[in-house]
């Protein structure tokens, strides 16, 4: 008689799975009381990510290994006193945390996800270069219209000059997608709810919204044929992989401009 034995991505998520469950957890249980977390006992924290790495390494999950040991860094310099907490710290480490969730929902392609953001944030958190005094000055929120080489997007996105400082420091383009949720997703029996999945595979969403002129009204009795969705993008790809993913035409995916790109380079250099 064959004993069927469970496969090794299996297993992982298996002891994988709670210990991030217990890390997100621990760091919401901090959150309450962040100028506090000195002073707390991080060891489950950091041996559950300790955990997490090991096992990510001997099973070749790159990108897990890497953001979990990115995290378990900050955690552990928190525990030795180098870096004080801070709600700008907590919330940073939810945010990696919930990525790294996100790598195990979808272990297959957890190396395709564009983590770097995250990473290079956490290296900014245990760098000090990141403070809470430091985001209230940034937080301002800016539009961004224009293109990267010239001319109107169509669409005016908002969203914090943190952000887009982030982006720019990551190396991080900037893109307007127009999509179209029946062509490109109802008509193809492809589900909405993943829209948000598909999309930060690429990167992160900074901004979206709808041309609402172009859906009807309630009174109608018909789905509209065209339901525009436009979206900005952060991403390290190239323009072409991401328009090749939904099918789009040249003119539906343009690179916008970051208007913090200039004085974050000359920032960094």
């Amino acid at each position: 008689m064959r004993v069927e034995t469970a496969s090794p991505s299996t297993v992982f998520l298996n002891e994988t799975s709670p210990l991030v469950a217990q890390v997100l957890e621990l760091l919401n249980e901090a959150r309450r009381h962040p100028q506090d977390l000195g002073s707390h006992d991080l060891g489950p924290l950091q041996r559950a990510l300790h955990r997490i790495c090991g096992s990510a390494n001997f099973l070749g999950y790159l990108n897990v290994e890497r953001l979990a040991s990115s995290i378990e860094g900050v955690v552990s310099l928190l525990a030795n006193g180098e870096i004080a907490g801070s709600l700008t710290l907590i919330d940073g480490l939810i945010e990696a945390a919930e990525v790294l969730e996100r790598l195990l929902d979808d272990l297959e392609r957890a190396d395709d996800l564009d983590i770097l953001n995250q990473v290079e944030f956490l290296h900014l958190l245990s760098d000090g270069k990141i403070s809470d005094a430091r985001i209230r000055c940034v937080e301002t929120r800016l539009s961004v219209t224009e293109k990267a080489m010239g001319g109107d997007l169509g669409f005016e996105f908002w969203t914090t000059s943190f952000e887009l400082e982030r982006a720019a420091r990551g190396g991080l383009c900037l893109y307007f997608l127009e999509l179209d949720l029946m062509a490109d997703y109802q008509d193809q029996g492809k589900h909405l709810l993943d829209l948000v999945s598909y999309l930060t595979r690429f990167g992160i969403i900074l901004d979206s919204g709808a041309d609402l002129s172009a859906v009807g009204t309630l009174e109608d009795c018909f789905l509209p044929k065209h339901m525009p969705l436009y979206v900005l993008l952060a991403s390290r790809d190239v323009a072409e992989s991401i328009r090749a993913h939904w099918g789009l035409s040249a003119d539906r995916i343009v690179e916008a401009r970051n208007p913090l790109a200039t004085q974050s380079d000359q920032a960094g250099a």
